[in-house]
């Protein structure tokens, strides 16, 4: 009997050899989390103190309002149901959409807090920038708000996929992996101690 639950115990030893190998690495670098403060940057729109007065009625189903100024001028930010809208103070109506140009000073002026990391902006594609550091720049016109990622934090995302076991391209079979992988170690824990006190 000894024997077969030591045999046992080898394979799955050397089943589980990447997992926890992977588990410790990955694990090391998320006690140290070296360069997280860079990768996961929150960047903000800039703004700016107000320089016009308004007299805004809230409706019934505004749950929340702002009311800030950017670059760009004046913004009645609105949480309806969940969902944030830009509107122009003045109308009420949901604000124009940005052209390049607007769209490029609006998220250059937001960059401005660390060109060390962002550089300039090289690219743009509707709400998408692309800096001269590689760092992909997300503008959520709707609730004006930013979405930094660059190299370090796709390296530290794929950094989460090796530590959860997220392995392949399909989630079912992530999660059957993952549930697959853990009974192993638990099995593999289960063999060690018995192991240890049959011996005794």
């Amino acid at each position: 009997m000894n024997i077969k639950v030591s045999k046992l115990h080898k394979i799955i030893g050397i089943f589980l050899t990447l997992p926890l190998l992977g588990w410790i690495l990955t694990g090391a670098i998320f006690i140290i989390q070296p360069g997280y403060q860079g990768a996961y940057h929150q960047i903000k729109i800039k703004t700016y103190p107000l320089s016009s007065s308004f007299i805004i009625t809230p409706q019934e189903q505004w749950l929340e309002i702002k009311l800030v100024r950017s670059i760009l001028g004046e913004h009645l930010l609105v949480l309806d149901n969940s969902q944030w809208s830009n509107l122009d103070p003045l109308t009420l109506k949901p604000a124009a959409k940005l052209n390049k140009e607007q769209t490029s000073l609006l998220i250059n002026d937001a960059l401005s807090v660390d060109v060390m990391r962002y550089g300039e902006i090289v690219e743009i594609i509707d709400q998408r920038a692309v800096t001269s550091t590689d760092v992909e720049i997300n503008l959520n016109w709707d609730s004006l708000t930013l979405r930094q990622s660059g190299s370090d934090t796709k390296f530290i995302n794929w950094l989460y996929k090796v530590h959860y076991l997220q392995w392949f391209g399909i989630k079912t079979v992530n999660q059957y992996f993952a549930v697959f992988s853990l009974a192993l170690l638990l099995l593999l824990a289960s063999c060690g101690v018995y192991l240890t006190f049959r011996k005794r």
